[in-house]
């Protein structure tokens, strides 16, 4: 009897031990990846730029927080604008909603529901009056077909390829399409793994910065949207849109208030190119509305780094442009010059499109790198990351980083 009693507990013990390996080789794995530390973008940047978060939901629509939430969310980050688009209406807006929260200013427009899906609608900046919410939709809708124009008037095409919410219309684009949007990687990533969302899941509340980063691609669908949309006409654009509303709704009566907007602006951004200091918020309005409508700006994945340190160059010999230039195309040709941090802590893999196509790709990327351009096109680049967790278990691969907007050499 003592004999056995001597193999249980050493047994006991053999798996107790074994077990205990295995939780520490577990909690190793999960934190040996954390978020690297922010720079500080007014020091660490050679071209100055805007940032801030677009296409978020308020209590005037289906989001879960006021309006003061959303700008108090943006402002602790340190953004410069957040634009709320509440479904089908300007409320908001009327309610004098639009603001300044401390060094953040908030915008108010609408996402509309039209016959072909879902659109962002952005008024032009100093129009006094506010139309009503039925006019505002059927101003958005005839511009977006042409039947009425106004040059400060422009439309984004919201989740083109949302698995609910599809645009459906493809003979016409709006000015610019959300190349990201943050609900619809989730969705995204659900669809293409069952098991693995279900992993990021039980992940997250333990480590929630390698949840996130396994939340984080792009879409197929939507890389092509994008590029058939750049290569079909210049001077169109694509955003990261947050798609946020402060809430997850489980049931027709039943939500919770998660993720909040913080944790949703913390994923991803918007770089805007240039800078306005005017005291006026109208006048930084129209600057910053003038900049995206014309491509100056680049999609940032928060989570994985900061922008301070990023640029993008093409040098045509008599011209040189960033992000939204039209440049012409010399005999001597012309080179793109890519910047990424000197001490960004993780491997960058950069590579260089035209016309839809990767042409060039540098998987080691580190400072500076160039690529030669032999011909004229529709350029962009795309940055990722080479971001994992330290036996690849948990997250393994290349994650993206910072997206560009086109540069059109002619």
């Amino acid at each position: 009897m003592n004999s056995l009693l001597k193999k249980l507990k050493g047994k006991n013990a053999f798996t107790s031990l074994i077990f205990s390996l295995f939780l520490l080789a577990t909690l190793m794995e999960l934190y040996s990846l954390f978020p690297p530390s922010l720079l500080d973008k007014k020091s660490g940047s050679r071209y100055p730029y805007r940032e801030g978060v677009i296409h978020i939901h308020s209590t005037y629509s289906n989001g879960g927080g006021s309006l003061t939430e959303i700008g108090e969310a943006a402002q602790s980050l340190g953004f410069d604008f957040a634009i709320v688009t509440d479904h089908d209406t300007l409320k908001g807006k009327r309610a004098e909603g639009e603001k300044t929260f401390g060094g953040t200013d908030l915008y108010i427009e609408s996402e509309i529901n039209t016959p072909a899906g879902h659109l962002l609608c952005f008024l032009p900046p100093r129009e006094t009056t506010i139309p009503t919410d039925a006019a505002l939709k059927d101003r958005c809708w005839k511009h977006y077909q042409g039947l009425e124009n106004n040059p400060e008037l422009f439309t984004i095409t919201a989740h083109p390829n949302h698995p609910r919410f599809p645009w459906t219309r493809l003979e016409t684009f709006a000015q610019g399409t959300e190349a990201i949007n943050l609900d619809v990687l989730w969705r995204a990533h659900w669809d293409e793994s069952f098991f693995g969302a279900l992993f990021t899941a039980a992940i997250y509340p333990f480590q929630n910065y390698v949840g996130v980063l396994r939340l984080l691609n792009f879409p197929e669908k939507d890389r092509k949207s994008w590029d058939t949309m750049n290569n079909l006409s210049t001077g169109r654009f694509g955003i990261l849109a947050q798609d946020a509303h402060g809430l997850v709704k489980l049931h027709d009566k039943l939500s919770v208030r998660w993720p909040s907007y913080r944790e949703t602006f913390m994923m991803g951004s918007n770089i805007v190119f240039g800078e306005e200091n005017s005291p006026d918020l109208l006048v930084r309005k129209k600057s910053l509305y003038e900049s995206l409508r014309q491509g100056k700006s680049a999609m940032l994945f928060r989570a994985v780094g900061d922008f301070a340190g990023n640029d993008w160059m093409v040098d045509c010999g008599a011209e040189k442009g960033r992000a939204g230039s039209r440049l012409r195309f010399t005999g001597k040709g012309c080179t793109s010059t890519v910047d990424v941090p000197s001490d960004f802590p993780f491997d960058t893999v950069i590579r260089l499109y035209r016309n839809g196509d990767m042409i060039a790709e540098r998987t080691d990327a580190t400072r500076s790198v160039s690529f030669p351009m032999d011909r004229p096109g529709t350029y962009r680049v795309e940055i990722w990351s080479r971001t994992r967790t330290r036996l690849g278990i948990f997250l393994s691969g290349t994650v993206p980083y910072v997206f560009y907007n086109p540069i059109y050499v002619l």
